[in-house]
């Protein structure tokens, strides 16, 4: 159904509406002129708030929580995952995103981005693709930023992962035989086992033998290479998240202190501990004597 009906793919362009939630909005609404406006439509599925009037005030209150619950869940949970990526772009809808997290909670602009993905939904069923030009722009986030694709396995590293492993990686010693194996072929190869978890006998021809593979990883293992690009590559996605580079707290499950306590020093006393034989088995083996 994704693939020949024209309103579900229309709709799949549309950021945070994925093959789900087109297909459920197809569905439920057809092609949504039984709404006058987009906004009957996020009333209907209950993205909008509840007002109460008192004194001739009006008041809003939360969402009204009404309507086809499946949808309205689905929305907001694709809006949730797409916010982060709407928020770094130059665009009309990642503007208003900024804007209003800078005054309100996440989780209020999370349901409130649910309720416009639900507008254009159905700005898009009425009007048809001239809705998408004119509101979105070509939507390309996570899955075409971090597109393996090209790459001869998806496990491969690409340049720019290549640019932060390779000066980690030891040079080859002075005297004796030369390398011959490249050192990004050598990490492709344990990326490859790390990713499949298949045998080293099954690693494809196209990698280093097994045995050049499992030698690097043991001298790796052995200096602390694998240790040092741990940390690194660590301590840059902490600050690439606007976090300290080292943790400052770190949570223990008492669980866990319980079971090493009971099997770790107990039962090292309980091995190096000579046998003790009880009265009567001593005085059974001296009347024999």
């Amino acid at each position: 159904m994704a693939r020949d009906d024209e309103a579900v793919r229309r709709l799949t362009k549309i950021p945070g509406i994925g093959t789900i939630n087109a297909t459920a909005l197809a569905a439920a609404v057809g092609n949504a002129r039984a709404f006058r406006r987009g906004r009957d439509m996020a009333a209907w599925l209950g993205l909008t708030p509840r007002q109460m009037t008192t004194g001739g005030k009006p008041r809003l209150l939360g969402i009204s929580k009404r309507g086809n619950r499946y949808l309205r869940k689905n929305l907001i949970h694709g809006a949730r995952a797409v916010l982060p990526y709407l928020v770094e772009r130059e665009t009309p809808l990642g503007r208003w995103a900024r804007e209003l997290l800078a005054r309100a909670h996440k989780n209020v602009v999370v349901v409130a981005l649910a309720n416009k993905l639900a507008r254009i939904a159905w700005a898009v069923l009425e009007h048809g693709a001239r809705a998408i030009s004119s509101m979105l722009p070509p939507f390309r986030g996570r899955s075409h930023r971090h597109s393996r694709d090209k790459l001869r396995y998806p496990s491969d590293l690409t340049d720019d992962e290549w640019s932060h492993v390779e000066p980690l990686i030891p040079p080859a010693k002075r005297g004796g035989r030369k390398r011959s194996v490249e050192p990004r072929e050598i990490v492709n190869g344990l990326m490859y086992v790390l990713s499949t978890g298949c045998q080293w006998r099954y690693v494809p021809k196209d990698l280093p033998p097994k045995s050049t593979l499992f030698g690097y990883f043991d001298l790796w293992n052995w200096d602390g290479t694998l240790d040092r690009i741990h940390h690194a590559l660590y301590v840059k996605c902490r600050e690439a998240m606007d976090r300290e580079a080292s943790p400052t707290a770190c949570v223990i499950d008492s669980q866990s202190v319980k079971s090493a306590e009971k099997g770790g020093a107990a039962s090292i006393r309980a091995a190096m501990m000579r046998a003790k034989r009880s009265r009567a088995r001593s005085a059974i083996s001296l009347s024999i004597r």
